[in-house]
C-alpha cells in the first residue's frame, strides 16, 4: 500500500488543494519573505527526505512516504545525505587536527 498517494492538503472547508496551487503559495511566501528565490516547494520534500534519511529511518520506508515508484530515486537521495555527513565528520576532524595532536603529545609526555 502506497500511503503517499493518499496523503492531501485540505482548506478547512474541506476542499482538497492541487500540488500546482501550494507550490504557487509557497514560492509567493517566499517571495513575501524575500528568501532566496532558489527555494521551491520541492525542496520541503527533500528535506524531509533527508532528515528521515539521517535518522536512519529504513529507504523501503522513506521510500513509500513519499512515493517513490523505484527505490533508486529514494536510495540517491539517501547516499547524498551519506555523503554529507561524511563531509561534516572529516571537516570536524580537520578543525579539531591541532588539538587532538596536542592531546596526543601531552598522552605520549605522560
Amino acid at each position: 500500500m502506497d500511503i503517499s498517494k493518499d496523503i492531501y492538503l485540505f482548506t478547512k472547508n474541506g476542499v482538497r488543494f492541487n500540488s500546482e496551487y501550494v507550490s504557487k503559495q509557497f514560492k509567493k511566501s517566499v517571495v513575501s519573505a524575500e528568501l532566496n528565490n532558489d527555494y521551491h516547494f520541492h525542496l520541503l520534500r527533500a528535506s524531509f527526505i533527508s532528515n528521515l534519511a539521517k535518522r536512519n529511518v529504513p529507504l523501503s520506508a522513506i521510500q513509500k512516504l513519499v512515493g517513490h515508484e523505484n527505490i533508486r530515486i529514494t536510495e540517491k537521495h539517501y547516499l547524498s545525505v551519506q555523503n554529507e555527513t561524511l563531509i561534516r565528520a572529516m571537516e570536524t576532524l580537520e578543525v579539531n587536527k591541532t588539538e587532538n595532536l596536542r592531546n596526543a603529545v601531552e598522552l605520549l609526555n605522560n
